[in-house]
């Protein structure tokens, strides 16, 4: 069966997939757009300075598995390693193989161990670090970098984008009350942005 990449969609916006990176606490090295020649698709594949990576395809983190992305770049890119680690110990003949002994290798060459600098441990779960207050301070607004500022965006992108700017509204809300208190805010918003024709 031949894959025709018609399907080849990023899973998550960009900005979406940067914020997921720096509530992680971790750093990027490497941002560098992947874009297929035949249909245009396009994903975003970060690398981090730990030498992990990220796509916005999310292979990686869904199923556990190194998306073609990645290898698009390991294949163009001088000495980036490709470890075992990058594929979840679920896939594995022996999901208890110790991986730490392993060489990474790079289309060039093999990397030993003791001179890999990889960090073998899984990704990090979100740090969300801004508390629910009744004063919440304004927004910094951000710009879509479409074209066309009335274009129709894919309803991925626009729920990706809308969750990366409410998430830190969410990150303590634990009560009925604390539900509500948002709900609340967010119906003043918009009830203030159609009394201002602002919809």
């Amino acid at each position: 069966m031949i894959n025709t990449f018609e399907d080849d969609n990023a899973y998550i916006g960009a900005k979406w997939l940067m914020s997921l990176i720096r509530q992680r606490g971790l750093h990027v090295k490497h941002l560098i757009r992947v874009i297929h020649r035949a249909t245009g698709a396009s994903h975003y594949v970060v690398i981090l300075r730990d030498g992990r990576y990220l796509c916005d395809c999310c292979m990686d983190t869904n199923l556990g598995l190194v998306c073609r992305h990645f290898f698009i770049l390991w294949v163009t890119i001088q000495d980036l390693p490709f470890h075992l680690s990058f594929i979840r110990a679920r896939w594995y003949q022996d999901p208890e193989m110790d991986i730490r002994s392993l060489s990474a290798v790079s289309k060039q060459r093999t990397i030993l161990p003791e001179h890999l600098r990889l960090d073998l441990n899984p990704i990090p779960r979100p740090r969300f670090c801004l508390a629910l207050s009744k004063n919440v301070p304004k927004a910094q607004v951000v710009t879509s970098q479409a074209s066309n500022p009335t274009e129709t965006l894919p309803a991925r992108e626009v729920f990706h984008e809308i969750q990366t700017a409410i998430r830190p509204l969410m990150t303590h809300v634990h009560t009925r009350e604390q539900v509500d208190d948002l709900l609340h805010s967010l119906g003043e918003i918009r009830y203030v942005s159609k009394s201002q024709g602002l919809q």
